[in-house]
């Protein structure tokens, strides 16, 4: 829920407070799209959750803002990115900037955790003392990574490899990461090969961390807030 109109002490512009969960925020829209420079102070209450819906969005995005504008971000809830939800899919980003901006407050931003690696295919092969080598079993996918954490939950672990024959498994997915942490590459699997056509094949890299800030180049200060995964332009 938006209430608007409610100032911090001191601080003179447009004033926005966020008191429940909203996802995709455009802070420039909801501080009615100025055209000139403005000065607009944020609020994020205690238990508030401004979040993004998908890899795409931002949990809050201040895109829009003319150049010589100022936001002010009172952060005691948090900002938080969209986990990777497909083996090695990146998380995304939590929070863009677009003038000048300072965040204060005991809340966090959050980049989304990346999801796990796909596991590696595995198909078994055995000697054959006539053709030699021959496939025990055919080829076998891996595991699916976890997925990378967001509101909805995680990390989760990957999962497990499949049967290629006997006790004999495919590569176990990567385990997703934690807010603003890259998931894990997937597993090997330990398929006996005597050589081709027998193979274990690595399993593929885990997806990217989000950002927690994407500053597009603008002037930023954090006092206390904590954030988790990178900033950068």
């Amino acid at each position: 829920m938006l209430m608007p109109i409610i100032p911090q002490p001191g601080i003179a512009g447009i004033n926005l407070t966020y008191s429940s969960d909203t996802a995709d925020v455009d802070g420039f829209a909801a501080a009615g799209s100025p055209s000139g420079d403005v000065t607009v102070n944020i609020t994020i209450t205690s238990g508030t959750e401004l979040y993004a819906s998908t890899t795409s969005n931002y949990g809050l995005d201040l895109n829009g803002f003319s150049a010589g504008s100022l936001v002010n971000l009172f952060i005691e809830g948090e900002i938080q990115g969209k986990g990777g939800k497909t083996s090695g899919a990146a998380g995304g980003p939590a929070l863009r900037l677009g003038c000048e901006t300072n965040t204060s407050g005991a809340g966090a931003i959050r980049g989304g955790g990346g999801n796990g690696g796909q596991g590696g295919t595995s198909q078994g092969s055995t000697t054959d003392v006539e053709v030699g080598c021959v496939i025990v079993g055919g080829a076998v996918a891996g595991g699916a990574g976890g997925a990378g954490q967001d509101r909805v939950g995680g990390p989760a672990s990957g999962s497990s490899g499949s049967s290629v024959y006997s006790s004999k498994l495919s590569g176990a997915g990567g385990a997703g990461g934690a807010w603003g942490v890259a998931g894990t590459t997937g597993g090997t699997g330990n398929a006996d090969t005597c050589g081709a056509p027998g193979y274990n094949n690595a399993g593929s890299a885990g997806g990217a961390a989000g950002l927690s800030i994407k500053t597009q180049s603008n002037t930023y200060s954090n006092l206390v807030t904590t954030t988790n995964g990178s900033i950068s332009a």
